[in-house]
């Protein structure tokens, strides 16, 4: 896998960018806009062909996975619960529910939502026949849609295969995390917001178009365009469309950034106490 990492990440009122730690590809400037919440003219996608670099964190053909959840630290808390959805709505104000995709024409365009940790944290061992093996440390994350309506989404927060490093979605030197123990760790505690979030050209208002990451992607690396074709399986377009999330889908690509962290703040707060009776065990 490229060791050098590119991620743009589009929030409601500045785009930001976290630039490469090194490279030909420069970052993008910092600019403010006011988004839309109905995308502007955008060209339809043209299918592009596959790229022709197997990057080394790529599987080689049809998946199979091993889904083992990892021990929890406390209690998990259980999505479709009246008193999480209340605290929830009590949090974040209204106008930032449900998922929100922004372009002004200029920069790519991204889709964003908040979400809220559960607590919940598990490993995903996907292998193909050739014996190639990636590791997915996932979490999961309460949202609300656009009515205040409760669902809930797991998203990869990293990734690590034997002959790599490993890739977190999160770089960030004191709220990030940078191995699969760290991250399972920090997202292990539930109540804390995050933005997540997903902002490249392949990123259009019906769905990530994988297909055109290698080609046309700014700030993501082949191995990961690769993996997201192998991963996603159309799922992100019924969840663009829909606002909740196919069965057995998983959020791959997203950056993953907690409120806490002052250039990425919301006038919401880092953390919600969920009620102790929202949190039974199973």
């Amino acid at each position: 896998m490229k060791t050098t990492k590119y991620f743009l990440f589009f929030l409601p009122l500045t785009i930001l960018v976290l630039a490469s730690c090194g490279g030909s590809r420069p970052a993008a400037p910092a600019a403010t806009f006011t988004p839309t919440t109905t995308a502007t003219a955008f060209p339809s996608p043209t299918s592009t062909p596959a790229p022709s670099e197997t990057p080394t964190m790529l599987p080689t053909d049809t998946l199979a996975y091993q889904d083992t959840v990892i021990p929890q630290v406390g209690a998990p808390c259980l999505a479709g619960n009246d008193a999480i959805q209340a605290a929830l709505q009590a949090a974040i104000p209204k106008q930032f529910w449900g998922l929100r995709y922004q372009t002004n024409g200029v920069h790519p365009p991204s889709m964003l939502l908040f979400g809220v940790s559960t607590g919940e944290t598990k490993m995903l061992a996907a292998q193909d026949k050739t014996s190639s093996s990636v590791s997915l440390d996932l979490a999961r994350f309460f949202y609300l849609h656009a009515d205040g309506a409760l669902d809930s989404l797991w998203v990869v927060v990293g990734a690590a295969s034997p002959d790599a490093p490993y890739y977190s979605f999160n770089e960030l030197p004191q709220f990030g995390w940078h191995s699969s123990q760290e991250a399972q760790a920090t997202l292990s505690k539930p109540g804390q917001v995050f933005s997540i979030g997903i902002g490249d050209w392949y990123v259009y208002q019906d769905g990530i178009h994988w297909d055109q990451c290698a080609a046309q992607g700014q700030y993501t690396p082949a191995s990961i365009c690769g993996l997201g074709q192998l991963l996603d399986k159309s799922g992100s377009a019924a969840f663009f469309s829909k606002g909740t999330p196919p069965e057995g889908w998983f959020a791959f690509g997203w950056n993953i950034f907690p409120n806490r962290v002052n250039a990425y703040s919301f006038p919401f707060p880092n953390e919600i106490t969920f009620p102790e009776a929202a949190c039974a065990k199973k």
